[in-house]
């Protein structure tokens, strides 16, 4: 059985990201406008400017990042919806669950009114001692298609590592 192993997630998004000259004054006012609805009672026009806000904060991210990256005991059926696994003990031949929540995609638009997400993710795998035990590129690809540019992307990844040698990954 394997111990501790360090799984790093190397992610590259596919679509360009543009940062917006003057976020922060734009912030300002977009929160003083979701305070203004919010006093009148529009509820469903505070909640879509605080998405707009939203979406402003999330393009404003130069790479790729994970608000959640762990260790399931089954894969999730949508966003926030999953199991941490109890250990990271694996048997050989064991598959490793993994369940992310990746920020700063950028979209793509096949057409059609709808909006794709595309990522390539690479394995790397260090024993304790953070020496490198595996590094595959472009392992899984991950993409997601879409009416709105969702902000709640979560993804399932599976590894299967028959070709470590049983013990590399203990504690010494």
């Amino acid at each position: 059985m394997a111990r501790n192993p360090t799984i790093r997630l190397l992610a590259v998004v596919l679509t360009t990201l543009t940062p917006h000259a003057g976020l922060a004054g734009a912030i300002v006012e977009a929160a003083g406008t979701i305070e203004q609805k919010i006093a009148a009672k529009d509820m469903a026009g505070a909640l879509l400017g605080a998405r707009d806000l939203y979406a402003s904060v999330w393009s404003r991210s130069a790479s790729i990042g994970f608000t959640q990256a762990l260790l399931v005991s089954e894969p999730a059926p949508g966003f926030g919806m999953y199991n941490p696994r109890a250990d990271n003990v694996f048997k050989k031949g064991e598959p490793i669950l993994i369940y992310c929540e990746p920020y700063g995609v950028g979209y793509g638009n096949p057409g059609e009114g709808v909006y794709s997400v595309n990522f390539i993710i690479d394995l790397q795998v260090l024993d304790s001692s953070g020496n490198q035990l595996a590094n595959v590129p472009d392992t899984t690809e991950y993409t997601s298609t879409s009416r709105h540019q969702n902000k709640e992307v979560q993804a399932n990844i599976t590894y299967t590592l028959d070709g470590l040698q049983p013990g590399a990954w203990r504690e010494g």
